[in-house]
């Protein structure tokens, strides 16, 4: 059986989703199939009390966090999972089945080929993470970012004063060992997490955030909220496979991990693993 669950408030998928779907998966030869899209608050739930047998096909129609959040639930049970595109950014998406982000493409060759794909992803504790996680008090910026994503830049101002993030006081020390080999232990106020791949190893791009005095934090900090974390100032990068996250003052340190908020003990340390889930990809 072939399951849908969308994510109808994601940023590219189309108001008549679930006929679309159904549409698409009729003209491929799959005329059997069970598509929901249900409140996006109720989407995790609804994938997670299905009753899925052997063989089964998840398709997960959303943006980044809608599919992290589904991997989360569901890379232990014997399902196949096909992320179809459906936000702004679709990182996941071209990481599994490449630049191609058209999702009638996606779906046709996913099922057609049925090829399986080893998602890299981000472990701390028993946490795991597939985009990216951020550790700091500038961790707090992501509500400010979700604000300018609606387009109300006001509320995202109010915000970024009220979240504590520029507090230079409560810095962290980063300890990496780089793709290189290289022991690295650098100071910053925040640290970003993405998850990638170095010769078909997982890996972190890890960008240390370490301005010089108030001005350029809120420089980094509107930037980063405006662009993204990899286009702001005052940000260093490396490649590295094991991170240690240290807070100078030993308090817990807030991160989010895919966007989801929580707070870690001192030291946190995270280790990119190879195989964090299995999916269906779209690549030849």
């Amino acid at each position: 059986m072939i399951y849908g669950f969308i994510n109808p408030l994601a940023g590219s998928v189309p108001a008549d989703a679930e006929a679309q779907l159904a549409a698409a998966l009729a003209d491929i030869g799959h005329a059997e199939h069970r598509i929901s899209a249900p409140d996006p608050d109720q989407l995790l739930s609804a994938i997670q009390d299905t009753e899925f047998e052997t063989n089964d096909v998840a398709i997960i129609w959303g943006g980044d966090g809608t599919i992290a959040g589904a991997l989360h639930i569901l890379r232990e049970r014997d399902v196949m999972i096909l992320p179809l595109p459906g936000g702004t950014m679709n990182v996941v998406h071209k990481t599994v089945h490449g630049e191609n982000v058209d999702w009638r493409e996606c779906l046709s060759e996913a099922l057609r080929a049925k090829t399986i794909y080893d998602l890299p992803a981000g472990c701390i504790e028993d946490h795991l993470f597939f985009v990216a996680a951020i550790a700091g008090q500038m961790s707090k910026l992501v509500h400010s970012r979700e604000a300018l994503r609606d387009g109300e830049i006001i509320r995202a101002m109010r915000t970024l004063g009220d979240v504590q993030a520029f507090d230079l006081s409560r810095s962290l020390t980063i300890s990496m060992t780089t793709v290189e080999g290289e022991k690295i232990k650098e100071k910053g106020v925040a640290a970003t997490l993405f998850i990638a791949t170095a010769d078909r190893r997982a890996v972190f791009e890890v960008g240390i955030i370490d301005p010089q005095n108030s001005f350029d934090l809120l420089t980094t900090a509107a930037e980063a909220a405006m662009m993204g974390w990899r286009d702001a100032p005052h940000v260093k990068f490396f490649r590295a496979t094991d991170i240690e996250v240290r807070s100078d003052t030993g308090e817990a340190i807030p991160v989010t991990l895919d966007g989801e908020a929580r707070d870690l003990r001192s030291p946190a340390r995270f280790n990119a693993l190879d195989q964090g889930g299995r999916v269906l990809s779209a690549r030849p």
